[in-house]
């Protein structure tokens, strides 16, 4: 299935094992590359973050995140989902360059596969770019072929 990030944002997360809710999706963590989501937020914030990875979701459905187990929740590790959480490296809203340097403005949206979390697409303000025109998304843009 293809779902958005703005969509996803809110979902519960609930544990598989025991069906307790245990939050809901904050934010998603992608790769450098801006290609795969890495992990979600499911609550607290900057500091107090708590994450899953994303080979612990059991299933991403359009109204509830399965994931393996509490057990599988955990603090930022890596620097990259650190900042992530505190609102340096996002994706909606992030400028789009291509890498000419030209703009072709902000991210509004981003599509994914639930199954393997891979990004599908990202919509700006100029259209829809395919995944394999994007190069990076740093703390300042996404990167994208022109």
């Amino acid at each position: 299935m293809i779902t958005t990030f703005t969509s996803a944002i809110g979902r519960n997360v609930v544990d598989s094992a025991t069906a307790d809710d245990v939050g809901s999706v904050k934010t998603i963590v992608v790769d450098q590359e801006g290609r795969r989501i890495t992990g979600i937020q499911v609550a607290g914030r900057k500091r107090h973050a708590q994450m899953v990875d994303w080979g612990d979701v059991d299933s991403f459905g359009e109204d509830v995140v399965l994931i393996s187990s509490k057990r599988a929740i955990h603090e930022p590790v890596e620097e990259r989902t650190a900042d992530t959480v505190k609102g340096d490296v996002h994706y909606i809203g992030s400028r789009v360059l291509t890498v000419d340097g030209a703009e072709l403005g902000r991210v509004k949206d981003v599509h994914f596969d639930t199954d393997t979390g891979e990004v599908i697409a990202l919509m700006s303000d100029s259209g829809r770019v395919e995944a394999d025109r994007i190069r990076s998304l740093g703390t300042y843009a996404a990167v994208v072929e022109s």
